[in-house]
C-alpha cells in the first residue's frame, strides 16, 4: 500500500512524540508534577499530537466525520499547551530565590493565563464538535466563530507570555546560572512559535485553503506547524534534562511566597520566611493555606497589611 505525503507526516509525528512523551513523563517525575512547571503540559501536548497523528493516518485511508473531527480538534487545541510549556519554564525562573523578592510580576498572572487558556481549550473543542455537526467529512475548510475565538485567545496568551519573557529578561543578572538556560530555551523557541501561530491565524482568517491543517497544502503544514513544534519540544526537553532538582528548602520558601501572594518582600518578610526554614529545613513548618486565586490573593494581602500596621504600632 502506497503511503501518501500526509500519512508520512503523521508517521513522523508518531515517531517523534512517542519518545517526547516518555521524556516528558521522566521530567515530570524528576522535577515535579506541578501544573505550573510545564512538564505535565508537555505530556498533554505529546498525547494530543499522538492522538491527532493516529487519527490522521486512519482518516487518510478511511475518512469519516468522527475521525477527521478528532484529528482537527487535536491539531487546533494543541497550540495552547505548547505555549504554556514555555510559560512553565518562565514560572520556574520566576520562583528562583534571587528573583522572588524583586520582580514586578504577581504570581496571579500565571494562574490567570492558565485559567483563560482552559476556557480557550473548551471553546476550541466545542467549535470542532459544532463544525462536525454542520459539515461533511470532506468539507472541513471554514472554522466557526467558536474555533476562531479560541485561536484568538491562544494568540493573545502567546503575546502576554512574550511580554512576560521580556520582563524576566531584564532581570537576567539576578537569575541563578543553572536557571538561565531556561531563558535561553524560551528565546530559541519564540521564533518557531511565531511561525506556528502565523499558520494557525492564516488557517482561520486568511480564507486560503492551502493553510487548512487537514485538507490544505501538506508542505505548508509540515514546515509551519509540524517542524516548528518538533523544534520547540526538543529545545524544552533538552533544557529540562539539564536542570537540577530544586531542594526541599527552596520549595518550602516558594510555598511561603505563594501564600503571601505578592512579590515585593521587605526584610521583615525575609526574616519570617527564614524562621520557617531553620535548621536546614529539618523543622520546616508546612503552610496552612495555599494561594489559589484572586480571592485568596486579596485575603492575604489584607492580612499582611493588618499585620504590618500592628507591627508599626
Amino acid at each position: 500500500m502506497r503511503i501518501t505525503y500526509r500519512e508520512a507526516i503523521a508517521i513522523a509525528q508518531v515517531i517523534f512524540f512517542v519518545p517526547a512523551l516518555v521524556g516528558g513523563i521522566f521530567l515530570a517525575i524528576r522535577l515535579g508534577f506541578s501544573k505550573s512547571s510545564g512538564w505535565v503540559l508537555l505530556i498533554t501536548f505529546s498525547l494530543l499530537r499522538l492522538i491527532g497523528a493516529v487519527r490522521e493516518i486512519i482518516g487518510t485511508q478511511h475518512p469519516s466525520k468522527s475521525v477527521i473531527t478528532g484529528a482537527i480538534v487535536c491539531i487546533s487545541i494543541g497550540i495552547s499547551p505548547l505555549t504554556l510549556i514555555c510559560l512553565g519554564l518562565l514560572a520556574r525562573v520566576y520562583v528562583a530565590p534571587s528573583l522572588m523578592h524583586g520582580l514586578i510580576l504577581p504570581r496571579l498572572i500565571f494562574q490567570l493565563i492558565s485559567t483563560v487558556s482552559l476556557a480557550a481549550l473548551i471553546l476550541g473543542i466545542y467549535g470542532g464538535i459544532q463544525l462536525a455537526d454542520q459539515t461533511g467529512a470532506t468539507n472541513y475548510t471554514h472554522l466557526n466563530s467558536y474555533s476562531k475565538a479560541a485561536v484568538i485567545i491562544f494568540t493573545v496568551i502567546f503575546v502576554v507570555v512574550c511580554l512576560m519573557f521580556l520582563v524576566l529578561a531584564t532581570k537576567v543578572s539576578h537569575v541563578p546560572d543553572g536557571e538561565k538556560r531556561l531563558l535561553v530555551a524560551v528565546t530559541l523557541s519564540l521564533p518557531f512559535l511565531v511561525i506556528r501561530y502565523t499558520y494557525a491565524l492564516l488557517a482561520d482568517f486568511a480564507q486560503d485553503t492551502r493553510f487548512n491543517s487537514f485538507f490544505g497544502n501538506a508542505t505548508y503544514y509540515l514546515c509551519m506547524a509540524v517542524l516548528t513544534e518538533f523544534v520547540v519540544i526538543f529545545i524544552c526537553e533538552i533544557a529540562g534534562f539539564t536542570l537540577r532538582v530544586i531542594p526541599k528548602e527552596e520549595r518550602n520558601l516558594e510555598a511561603v511566597e505563594m501564600i503571601r501572594g505578592h512579590v515585593p518582600v521587605d526584610s521583615n518578610d525575609l526574616s519570617r520566611s527564614d524562621a520557617l526554614l531553620e535548621d536546614g529545613g529539618q523543622r520546616t513548618r508546612k503552610p496552612q493555606r495555599k494561594f489559589k486565586g484572586p480571592l485568596s490573593w486579596l485575603f492575604f494581602q489584607a492580612k499582611d497589611a493588618i499585620a504590618a500596621h500592628r507591627d508599626a504600632k
